[in-house]
């Protein structure tokens, strides 16, 4: 009998309350999944080091992490497997672009496992919704780089570029991001817009294991919640979106579930 690999968002998905935390079914049905010689891969937006501490905290073990979104895999002993990075073509226009939103928005660089702050809100709006999360958040932060044109334009190593916005401001920064070339656009929170290779993608991570292993797809689960995961969703059979999820991912998965220790009922 073959041994199924199962790729899971981590937020939204397996942490489904960030309060109450990852509940004792679920991390015992992944504890068991494991134990039984199955294969148990976190694919997240997050880096690298964030993913470890998590996996390293649940004391779970795993062969392989889908970072950044997809833009990095990596194996158990961090050896890079795949990065996708942002074609130098569209740097020009990428730093044009942050110039344009400098001090209206909050704009994160990652690099791989580094990241770089290098816009916060300067002045809060009277003219949009109150009390709004991203002004709660990024009125402050500590460190802001603003030396960080030669890295847009020359650093091998950026894969993301991460807007955190107004909800009122999220179809005109879209609307740029529309024109960039060789670059796709993901909304990863209701108001964070992420930038990426146009290859980047969680499914693409998914397969970069499978050709290396030929791991056959009905072998493959693929569980999810957001507009991240619809990709990983779509592309195969045994895929599960969590009930709590947003609509592009209800209308992916093949199978709705509550939460992934319901996963065991399809096995």
């Amino acid at each position: 009998m073959n041994k199924k690999w199962w790729f899971s968002d981590y937020d939204g998905t397996i942490l489904i309350d960030s309060i109450k935390g990852v509940t004792k079914k679920d991390w015992d049905f992944i504890n068991k999944w494991i134990k039984d010689g199955n294969n148990f891969v976190i694919a997240s937006g997050r880096n690298r080091d964030d993913v470890k501490s998590i996996l390293k905290e649940a004391n779970l073990n795993y062969n392989y992490l889908i970072t950044n979104n997809g833009a990095m895999v990596h194996d158990k002993n961090d050896n890079i497997i795949l990065h996708r990075v942002i074609p130098m073509d569209v740097r020009k226009d990428i730093l044009k672009l942050i110039e344009k939103w400098m001090d209206k928005v909050g704009i994160e660089l990652c690099f791989g496992n580094e990241s770089m702050i290098v816009s916060i809100l300067k002045e809060k709006r009277k003219d949009v919704e109150p009390d709004q999360l991203f002004e709660k958040i990024w009125t402050f932060k500590p460190n802001v780089n603003k030396d960080f044109q030669d890295q847009v334009l020359k650093d091998l190593n950026l894969d993301t570029v991460k807007f955190f916005s107004y909800y009122e401001d999220l179809e005109a920064i879209e609307n740029d991001f529309k024109k960039l070339n060789n670059t796709r656009y993901m909304q990863t929170y209701y108001f964070v817009l992420e930038l990426t290779n146009k290859d980047t993608s969680k499914l693409d991570g998914i397969k970069q294991i499978q050709n290396i292993y030929n791991i056959d797809e009905k072998d493959i689960y693929t569980t999810g919640d957001g507009e991240n995961d619809v990709e990983m969703l779509k592309g195969f059979q045994n895929s599960f979106a969590i009930e709590s999820g947003n609509k592009k991912a209800l209308a992916a998965g093949k199978h709705i579930i509550k939460a992934v220790n319901e996963l065991q009922n399809y096995i």
